[in-house]
C-alpha cells in the first residue's frame, strides 16, 4: 500500500484560518497534514516536538505574515522563533518547501 504524503504546516497561531484551509485541501488530495493542533502531549519541549515532526514530513508548507512567533530562550543561540526553526530544519533535511506570504493589507473576504 502506498504511503500517504506527509505535509508539515508551519505558521504563527494567528493564521488559523489559513492553516485550516490548507489542511482541508490536503485532506481532499488524501495527504496527511502535520500541524501542531494535532500533536499529543509529550515529554519533549514544544519546539523539540515541532522539529521532530518536520523531520518526518515529505513537504513543508510555511504560511507567513506579520508575526515572527514564539522565541524560546533555552538552547536557542540563534534567537529564532519556533516557526523559523521549523523552516530551517526543513531546509537542512532537504524537504521541499512551499512558502505563502499573506498580504495583510488586502484582507480577503468570502
Amino acid at each position: 500500500m502506498k504511503k500517504s504524503l506527509q505535509v508539515f504546516i508551519s505558521s504563527t497561531m494567528d493564521l488559523k484560518k489559513e492553516r485550516k484551509a490548507i489542511a482541508e485541501v490536503l485532506y481532499q488530495v488524501r495527504a496527511v497534514p502535520i500541524k501542531m493542533e494535532l500533536f499529543t502531549a509529550r515529554s519533549e519541549t514544544p519546539e523539540q516536538v515541532c522539529l521532530q515532526e518536520v523531520s518526518k514530513a515529505d513537504i513543508y508548507i510555511g504560511i507567513f505574515a506579520e508575526r515572527y512567533g514564539f522565541v524560546p530562550t533555552a538552547q536557542n543561540p540563534g534567537n529564532l522563533s519556533v516557526t523559523a526553526m521549523e523552516f530551517k530544519k526543513a531546509r537542512e533535511k532537504g524537504i521541499p518547501t512551499f512558502i505563502f506570504i499573506k498580504d495583510t493589507k488586502k484582507e480577503i473576504t468570502n
